[in-house]
């Protein structure tokens, strides 16, 4: 169940951020001067969220990999105890 909600927050997190960087941008498109700021930034945004993707990846396969080698000495140690 922890693992569950983990991976809740992780995805509810990055849909929060997906859609308050949406509402910033059309924000800026409305000001003066915002549009031409906005075509400037654009290429820095995807590649940050684009940074923030490979953080989850990793952070993701370290949580599995933790995982399994908990489940893989919790085997270990059942097959000690029923010899």
């Amino acid at each position: 169940m922890g693992k569950l909600l983990i991976w809740f927050g992780i995805l509810y997190g990055n849909l929060c951020a997906l859609v308050g960087l949406a509402v910033v941008i059309v924000w800026w498109t409305k000001q003066p001067g915002g549009q031409q700021f906005c075509e400037n930034v654009g290429l820095g945004l995807s590649a940050c969220r684009g940074g923030l993707m490979v953080v989850d990846i990793l952070v993701i396969g370290t949580a599995t990999l933790v995982s399994f080698r908990r489940l893989s000495a919790v085997r270990r140690q059942f097959d000690k105890t029923r010899e």
